[in-house]
This record gives C-alpha cells, structure tokens and sequence, in this order.
C-alpha cells in the first residue's frame, strides 16, 4: 500500500525498452523511450512514453535518461517531490519507501550513495576518472561553459573535478522547485556545448567522435566503442549535476542531503 505520506511524491523508472519493474509501490511510474506498440511490460505500475507532447525522444542516444527528464518537466504535473531511478538501478529500499515527507525536514534533497573512483585499484579524481574513459576537451569544455553561464556553480564544478568520488546515474528526489532549477540549468549548459561542439543531433555526436577518435577510443576500453562515446551529453550531464549539488560549501546540497544505497540489479529488458 502507498503510505498516505507518500502522495505528493512521483518516482519515475526510466529505460529506453520495455522492463519489467522490481517494484509494485505506485508511488513509481514507468517511462520508456521506445515507440513499439507491440512491448509488453509485466507491471500495475502506470507506462509513459517520452515521445508524447513537448520530448527530445530523438536524442536519446546522447542525452539518455536525460530525454525522459525533459519530458518530465515539460510534460508532467509535478508533485511535491520528484525522482528518477533506472530501469536496473534502483535505491536498495525498492518497494519500502521511506515516509519522503520526514525525509525533507532534515534535508534539502535525495541522492544516492557516493560512488568511489578508481584507475587500476588507485583513488582518483573525476577529471583523471573522465580523461581515463572518454575524451577530456569535453569535460574541460563543459566546465567552461559552466562557470560561463552558472559561474554561482563554478566553486562546484572546480570541487567535483579534484573530488575521488561521484553521484552517478542521476538517481534523486528532489522538490519540484528545485528540480525546476536544476532542468535550467542543465539544459541551458547543454544547449551551449551543443552550440561550441556544433553538435545538435545523435549523427552529429557519432562523426564527431569518428573525426576524432584518437580522442575517444582505446583498444583498453573496446566497450567504449564509436557509439558509446558519442554519448557526451549523458556522461558529462553526471559532472554538472555533482557541481550543482556540491556548490556553496556549508551550504550546499551535498552538505544537506539524505543519502541511500542503490545498486545495479541484474535485469534485462523485455526482449
């Protein structure tokens, strides 16, 4: 049963296929970003699709979760509190969801547990983390524009870049004002790479990483092949949420959150 505390809140699932939920407790809704009419998902849980209404469905292969976030925002009647979890990650609480009310008493936001970052067993920060997996002109571009347009972010986004940990995989909760803010100032961020990349859709990204693949691939790292690491926007979007989050010292909202453990479960899509 959803705890009567627990209504002005909305948690979201999001995959790009057809999934079937580890979760039952209505305060999740599912949204996918496939358009076959034909999937079929083994869930009560309420289905959306992020190609209804104001989307920006076609980047998904760039922008990941962060499509189903647009269309959240520009689609969704938000509630008090709004959150996002994965369609294999998940906050360890499943189905038991805290009383999210008691939660924001104490606190300004919902985040999941740092996650620590390591090259070869060694602690390292994120700027060497990002510049061992993908190509570092990006993460130095995006923290340009940053302190271009957000310099009240700038301190943040300096912290996270000599920080041996981050909060990945935009897994929160957070009031519908902030995550208000937080969509303005991603998406204005984001517009402006696009804008100095001269990269704005899924086929720009993949010939910009062919052009310049001495930058992106590693025979050490085949996963990240062209495909992958056109994925810019999705990789750096996780950097400009933790500058966002670590910004104003004391004050920040990493200073006042309430953190759980998540994990990645071992589930497929509905294929």
């Amino acid at each position: 049963m959803l705890k009567t505390a627990n209504k002005n809140t909305d948690i979201f699932i999001y995959g790009v296929k057809a999934f079937t939920p580890l979760v039952s407790n209505p305060i999740y809704k599912v949204l996918v970003n496939s358009k076959d009419p034909k999937e079929k998902f083994n869930t009560n849980l309420e289905i959306y699709r992020d190609y209804d209404g104001d989307n920006i469905t076609d980047k998904n292969l760039v922008y990941n979760e962060y499509t189903g976030l647009y269309w959240i925002w520009k689609n969704w009647k938000l509630k008090d509190y709004i959150g996002l979890n994965h369609y294999r990650r998940y906050y360890t609480f499943l189905d038991n969801v805290p009383n999210i009310n008691d939660i924001f008493k104490k606190n300004r936001i919902v985040l999941n547990n740092k996650f620590p970052l390591q090259i070869n067993n060694i602690p390292t920060n994120n700027r060497d983390f990002y510049a061992h997996w993908h190509n570092l002109s990006d993460f130095d571009l995006m923290g340009e524009v940053v302190k271009d347009l957000y310099p009240e972010y700038a301190d943040g986004w300096n912290k996270m870049a000599n920080t041996s940990y981050i909060y990945p995989s935009s897994i929160f909760i957070m009031t519908k004002d902030l995550f208000d803010e937080y969509m303005w100032y991603i998406f204005d961020v984001v517009e402006e790479f696009n804008d100095r990349r001269n990269c704005h859709t899924n086929e720009d990204y993949i010939n910009y990483v062919k052009a310049h693949s001495e930058d992106y691939i590693r025979k050490e790292h085949p996963y990240y092949n062209e495909t992958m690491q056109a994925r810019v926007i999705g990789y750096l979007i996780e950097r400009c949420l933790c500058a966002f989050l670590m910004s104003g010292g004391s004050k920040s909202l990493e200073s006042h959150s309430a953190q759980f453990p998540w994990k990645v479960y071992d589930v497929k899509y509905n294929v």
